[in-house]
């Protein structure tokens, strides 16, 4: 089998792209307007016959359709949704669809990965790369030609172990748990798109509140949770000793989903920021909503990436946890706007005039 150097890359562009400016998708489109790689964010896109684009063509929460005589000098990434390929259509890169359904009847130059979804491979299909597929299913129709590999769930390689050293079997995965890192990532980031879409308000506030008053903010967090610890083994003790286990349990149940809702909550209002940051370095200005799901994404991503390390990994998701918690319990969950002191530059004495 090749090595995973091809499928990594794939995964690398899939990054690259995530991290283009957003742009919505239109229903008529021009070729004169398609002369970069584009992000096309719950809506369809079609690239029509005559029509090219340089760069790449991510579509993520829509379909993306490329009609015969079209051509992509990239790699094509469809999340969420379905990805048409049409007879004579061109393809000079990847082709990935996570969560997706994909109908192939066209040559693809690279490789083609299918994650959690269905994929057709019509009479005209030819991969000129390798197949993967990752809990999904390819049906190929008489005809179809993969001029790679077939890698059905694939495992990473076995590492030889050194001269002298004990035998032993790596229990982890890295190239699942990479995976599973990037779909945890994007998961928090839809969700943080639809929390921002019903409470815009009150995520703003929770935000400001972090980004004012950080250390307090901390603070607050980290007691918040000791509070947490110190009533769960009140309620425990007061099972035991009283035997109502019928109102402790419910009573526990409240408030595990009460505090896993605030940390949750704080991380997502975190992450808004970081979008509405993130998009300011592109001179642009997002829907909020996109704020979200771009900001949660990329702050999960790093911070549980950051958490494989050993022994200092924990430290930024829990500053950043408990950064949030805090300021969801100041604002009570961002229905209160906190007095802010604006910090005055001193004023400088105007010595009196004298009269004459």
């Amino acid at each position: 089998m090749r090595k995973m150097t091809g499928r990594i890359l794939v995964w690398l562009t899939l990054m690259a792209l995530l991290l283009q400016p957003w742009q919505a998708a239109q229903a008529q489109v021009t070729a004169e307007t398609l002369n970069e790689g584009r992000v096309i964010f719950g809506s369809s896109f079609t690239l029509k016959d005559g029509e090219t684009i340089s760069g790449g063509l991510v579509v993520i929460g829509g379909s993306a359709l490329l009609e015969s005589g079209s051509t992509l000098y990239g790699d094509l990434v469809v999340v969420g949704g379905s990805a048409t390929l049409q007879q004579d259509a061109s393809v000079n890169g990847a082709v990935v669809t996570i969560g997706g359904s994909l109908n192939l009847d066209t040559e693809v130059m690279g490789d083609v990965v299918i994650v959690g979804g269905p994929a057709q491979l019509q009479e005209n299909a030819r991969v000129r790369g390798d197949l993967v597929t990752i809990g999904g299913t390819v049906q190929k129709a008489e005809g179809a030609q993969v001029d790679g590999e077939i890698v059905d769930n694939p495992t990473a390689p076995q590492m030889p172990n050194a001269p002298g050293a004990p035998d032993f079997e790596m229990s982890v995965n890295p190239f699942w748990e990479a995976f599973w890192l990037f779909m945890r990532s994007l998961g928090y980031g839809l969700l943080a798109m639809l929390v921002v879409l019903f409470l815009p308000q009150q995520t703003r506030r929770v935000a400001e509140a972090a980004v004012r008053q950080p250390l307090n903010m901390g603070g607050m967090g980290l007691l918040t949770y000791i509070l947490l610890i110190v009533l769960i083994v009140a309620l425990a003790l007061f099972s035991i000793l009283i035997i109502t286990l019928l109102l402790t349990i419910p009573l526990l149940l409240i408030v595990g989903l009460i505090f896993g809702a605030a940390m949750a909550f704080g991380w997502i209002a975190l992450g808004t920021e970081l979008g509405s940051r993130f998009a300011g370095m592109f001179n642009r200005e997002w829907p909020m909503p996109l704020n979200a799901l771009i900001g949660t994404f990329l702050m999960t991503l790093v911070a549980d990436g950051i958490g494989f390390i050993p022994c200092v990994g924990w430290v930024a998701p829990v500053l950043l946890t408990l950064l949030g918690l805090g300021a969801v319990t100041m604002t009570r969950f961002g229905t209160k706007s906190l007095p802010f002191t604006a910090t005055l530059a001193p004023v400088e004495s105007v010595p009196p005039t004298e009269t004459l």
